[in-house]
């Protein structure tokens, strides 16, 4: 680990979050992501989406129950085929076969940015 870096926990996430990592991108299509530019459903802050996800839910099992049934709520099962693809959006697909070892191997050198602007005729 870097030196002022830091191990970040599950409890950790848990208690700011009120969300299990494996319920991130559950939390994160219901809250929105400004890193992903995901606006997350309107009225759904983080206390909303922890209490929603409460005993370990995650989307699918959220659309299959009661608890979105009424008031504000409705607006989630409302927009879930949205929701459901903001989820797929935040989720790292960690299933890729990278079949090349870059161990110990030099990377290419990358050009100066002003060889590429003279080379493109933009200098």
């Amino acid at each position: 680990m870097k030196p002022g870096g830091r191990i970040i926990s599950s409890e950790m996430i848990i208690r700011r979050y009120g969300a299990s990592p494996s319920q991130w991108t559950s939390f994160r299509a219901l809250t929105g992501d400004p890193a992903d530019n995901i606006p997350g459903v309107k009225g759904i802050g983080p206390k909303s989406a922890s209490k929603l996800l409460e005993d370990n839910y995650k989307l699918e099992d959220l659309f299959a129950s009661n608890r979105i049934d009424s008031g504000r709520l409705l607006k989630v099962r409302e927009e879930a085929n949205q929701i459901t693809k903001w989820e797929r959006l935040v989720t790292l697909n960690r299933d890729l076969n990278i079949s090349i070892n870059l161990k110990n191997k030099k990377s290419v050198s990358i050009p100066v940015a002003a060889e590429i602007l003279q080379e493109l005729n933009l200098w």
